[in-house]
């Protein structure tokens, strides 16, 4: 929030302090705004350890699918769509100033602030995705996310999920648009994965 209010330009770059960006990123970002509808520019991020040597990984693993995913989120709600992590966007201001201020006394936004932004950009617009990596993720066992183990991160992301929905909905209505809680509890692969993990666990000693 307080970056968004110090900037002035039509295209915006959050970079996280431990990330690098290479140095056509931003041109290469910025060439693709021409379509009025866009509202992000994503791509992928080289993984790289504490010492900045490339583990041969990439965050997200996968491409992020781009192109018109609005019924994507509006079906399958937070999560429902692959995005690169903050490092690895930039955004429309136009898309931003509908948008922000983000919530600040929200738990899991403190952890994963980039959520809040990655979910409800398909439905405020387009997304691009530049296939080829632009930059380094750096991976340090001090990242506030990639740090946490299985159980955590599969913990964290069931409460996000609650408080997630909670601001999402409020923020969505404002627009004119309901959705439905519980489609998005269903459609949501942390819970199914919880309840896989439960139903596994039952049946072996």
């Amino acid at each position: 929030n307080a970056g968004f209010r110090k900037s002035h330009g039509e295209v915006i770059f959050f970079l996280d302090s431990d990330d690098i960006l290479f140095p056509d990123a931003v041109k290469n970002a910025v060439y693709l705004f021409v379509e009025h509808d866009l509202v992000k520019v994503q791509w992928p991020l080289w993984v790289i350890d504490e010492d900045g040597v490339k583990t041969g990984a990439t965050r997200p693993p996968q491409v992020p699918n781009d192109g018109d995913l609005r019924d994507v989120v509006l079906r399958g709600g937070p999560t429902s769509c692959v995005s690169s992590p903050t490092s690895g966007n930039a955004w429309a201001r136009h898309y931003l100033e509908k948008v922000l201020p983000m919530p600040e006394d929200v738990a899991y936004y403190k952890v994963c602030a980039d959520e809040y932004l990655y979910t409800l950009a398909p439905v405020f617009g387009l997304i691009k995705t530049i296939s080829k990596p632009q930059g380094l993720y750096r991976v340090h066992g001090k990242n506030i996310y990639s740090s946490r183990t299985f159980e955590e991160k599969l913990q964290l992301e069931l409460s996000g999920h609650k408080q997630q929905t909670e601001v999402l909905t409020r923020v969505l209505k404002k627009w004119g648009i309901n959705i439905d809680e519980d489609l998005w509890r269903r459609n949501s692969w942390f819970h199914r994965l919880a309840l896989s993990i439960e139903e596994i666990a039952a049946c072996i000693p």
